[in-house]
Parts: structure tokens; sequence; C-alpha cells
């Protein structure tokens, strides 16, 4: 007779060690498998045949729809692993005055132009629809110089008075920015306009509401991330670029010397920049710069000395420093021909920075030096200029 207590024991004793021999089982049968890697494979791939066309049949030429544009010689310079110690540049983050406002108008003297922050191929379509939705045709448009001209038009207000207008986008000083300037001119009915186009608009008014409409209208469609694959090469070259002048870094502006000037002195006071003092005539700024990276890093504070009031305000003026600049060869070469420069020991506990404009053909570049007029820090100097860079308007 059997027991049947016992025999449930022994069930319930077996069936572990049957799970235990099927996993074993399954983790054997598994560890035989073995998968390929082929995730270096691409690099033993060869070239491939072209397609060779029969007799009698053409090929025409295919042109990519995304084409990768040229990295320029001195963009890519800017960041050197050899002078920057394999450092990969940290993003450019967007300026805190761009996040607040995506359209603004900006004036320099009597000129007003229209700024985005955004690219020139989402830009350019927005413009078109704009002036269709108003009723005003296009007479030429020019992608490759950005420009948009529009045919003759008469307002209400006006009779008798045609009106045509000339809008020109570029691309602007920060990376991903865009500036939309226009110029206007007029004829009465029947009479044509100036054979050549005027450097300032016939009536400002007129230049006025066409800026102010446009930015109004752009203002409510600049989220539309829609852009144009033609846009892409609207407003020619960038306007401010980092390059390495030899192995010093410095900042190129394709601008005129009013606005270079006013743009370089409104960054100077932006993001870390203190301006101290400054001379239009001998073209250079005396300024503080507070790294906020450097200042949220405690790692760095606990080894960094740094006077508290270096960060607020200095004994000198810019007269004062330039009349004490280092007598070196390199000092002399970027300082000897201003106004007032002069060469010899330095100033009790003067610090800072100088921050030098210069002509170089049609563009000016922009060069940070210390306070002796000398070379600083390449990292610095970089940090600095990358700066200055995001604050341009």
């Amino acid at each position: 007779m059997i027991n049947k207590t016992s025999f449930s024991s022994a069930a319930a004793i077996s069936s572990p060690i049957r799970i235990c021999v099927v996993a074993t089982l399954l983790s054997t049968l598994l560890s035989g498998c073995i998968f390929r890697d082929r995730s270096q494979e691409y690099q033993q791939a060869g070239s491939i045949k072209p397609i060779s066309m029969p007799e009698g049949v053409t090929s025409i030429p295919l042109e990519p729809l995304y084409p990768i544009p040229e990295v320029r010689e001195q963009q890519s310079a800017f960041y050197d692993i050899r002078t920057d110690g394999f450092v990969v540049p940290r993003p450019e983050q967007m300026s805190a005055e761009g996040e607040k406002a995506k359209v603004k108008i900006q004036k320099v003297g009597e000129r007003r132009w229209i700024l985005l922050d955004a690219s020139t191929s989402q830009v350019w379509p927005l413009t078109q629809s704009f002036l269709s939705r108003i009723g005003i045709n296009v007479a030429q448009s020019v992608p490759a110089t950005g420009l948009i001209q529009t045919d003759w038009v008469e307002f209400k207000s006006e009779p008798g008075i045609r009106n045509q207008f000339r809008i020109h986008i570029e691309k602007g000083l920060r990376a991903e920015s865009t500036e939309i300037h226009v110029s206007q001119i007029h004829a009465s009915s029947g009479a044509s306009g100036p054979a050549v186009w005027p450097e300032k608009s016939m009536n400002l008014e007129r230049e006025n509401w066409m800026i102010e409409e446009l930015a109004n209208t752009l203002a409510g469609d600049i989220e539309n991330k829609a852009a144009s694959l033609l846009g892409q090469s609207v407003g020619g070259d960038i306007k401010a670029e980092l390059f390495m002048d030899g192995t010093e870094p410095a900042l190129r502006l394709r601008l005129q010397h009013s606005r270079a000037w006013a743009t370089l002195a409104h960054a100077l006071t932006r993001e870390g920049f203190i301006h101290w003092d400054e001379s239009s005539d001998q073209r250079v700024f005396y300024a503080q710069f507070i790294d906020e990276m450097k200042k949220r890093n405690w790692f760095i504070r606990m080894f960094t000395f740094e006077p508290a009031d270096r960060s607020e305000e200095t004994p000198y003026k810019l007269a004062d420093v330039l009349s004490h600049l280092a007598a070196s060869p390199d000092t002399r070469a970027l300082f000897g021909d201003l106004p007032g420069a002069a060469f010899g020991e330095p100033l009790e506990d003067a610090y800072g920075y100088l921050v030098i404009l210069y002509p170089e053909g049609e563009n000016f570049v922009v060069k940070v030096r210390s306070v002796r007029g000398e070379r600083i820090d390449l990292a610095d100097n970089k940090r600095m200029l990358a700066v200055i860079r995001r604050n341009l308007i």
C-alpha cells in the first residue's frame, strides 16, 4: 500500500529539480548562439562601379537635395586639436536676449532693420507669403543675394504715387539668425523710377510701414518651423566669423564701421562683461570679464584668488592704460599706430582687458588683449570672443 503523504512530498521535491534541469539546458543552448558583429563592416566597403547606360541613352546628372556645405578652414581652425589639447568645444548656447524675443526691430542711427532668431531658410518663404497675403506682387526674386523686389504698388492715401520696395534677407551676426533690410522708392503714375536705387529710402514713412508690417506678421508666423531648401543659400556669408589669426583667436565682422562699433559696444555689456571706458578715435574698449562658468564652479574658486573689487570697478581710465602698454614687438604691432599709445612700466594694480577693433580691407577684426596689450590665455581668449559673438546685434 502506497503512502499518499510520502508520494506528495517526493513530487514536490522533484518539481524544482526538473525546473533547474530545464533552465540549465536552455542556458547551455543559448550560450552556443553566436551573433555576428557587423558594426564595423562599413569600414571595408568599397566603391560601386558607375552604372553604364546603353548606347543611345543619355543620363542627366543628379544633384543632392540636401547638400552638405563645406566647412571653411577659418571656422574649423578656431577650435584646433593642436592648440586646444583635443578638447571638444561645447555647443554654442543661444543669447539670453534672443530667448526673450524671436523678432525685433533694431536701429543704428537712421538705419532700421528686422532681426529674427531664425534661419534664412525659414524666413525666406515666410516673407514671400507675407507679400502674397497683403496683395503685393513680386517682380524679382534672387535667392543667391537674398533679394526680393516688389512690383509697383499704389496706396489709397496717396493716389497717383506708385511705390516699390526692395527687401534684402541676410544672415545675421549670431548663429541661426536673420536680418531683413527694406528700402523704398516712388514715382508718379506713368513715370519711371530712378535708374539706380538710392542708398536711403525716398520715403522713410513707407519704409517704416513695410518694416513694421513685416515684423508683426513674422512674429506670428515664426513658430512655423517649415523651411525652404531654396532658402538655405539665402543671405550670403555670415557677418560674424571666429577665426585664428596665426596662433591668436580673432573675430571678423563684415559690417560698416558705425554698426561694427555699436554692436561691439552692446556685446561688451552682456553675459559677464563690464564696460568701463572706450575711445572711438583709438578704436579700443576697456572692459572686465567675469566668467560665469568659473564663478559657479566651487572647485575652481577654491584654487583661484580674485580680489572682490576687481569685479566692479577700475582705478584707471582707458587713456591711462594705453599710455602704459608693454614694450613687446607683438603689442607695438597692434597698438603702435593708435594716438596716445605709449609703452613703458605697468600701472600699479591695473587689471581688465583691452578689446580693439581695427580695419581689414572692407571688414573689421576684433581682438582681446590684457590690460598691458599682451596676448592672454588661449582658452580664455576663445571663451571671451565666443561670448562677444553671441551677443552681437
